[in-house]
């Protein structure tokens, strides 16, 4: 097994039982698919976060991610496909 993740060991500093809040996994299919959508090699600690803890549990609220919810792998490969697949070039910054 790899390494804890740096995300999860901080975590634990503030919420001691965050995994309780997680989805547990040994699942790296999603991982690969990942890496082989976007054609890069994902980086490391985001593979040690990922091939233990897949996202946040549905029915439980934890915003791990500046008050956001952790995506599990799957919901990552969504919207990676989302966004590459829709034209957003008319969308402007606010301030040109």
């Amino acid at each position: 097994m790899n390494s804890k993740s740096k995300l999860i060991e901080l975590l634990e500093q503030y919420v001691p039982n965050v995994t309780e809040y997680l989805n547990m996994t040994q699942n790296t299919k999603k991982l690969k698919e990942m890496e082989e959508y976007a054609g890069v090699k994902l980086p490391s600690e985001f593979i040690n976060l990922y091939t233990e803890y897949d996202g946040e549990k549905e029915d439980s609220y934890l915003g791990a991610v500046l008050g956001l919810t952790l995506l599990s792998a799957e919901q990552i490969l969504e919207n990676m496909k989302i966004i590459h697949e829709n034209d957003f070039s008319e969308m402007q910054s606010a301030n040109p």
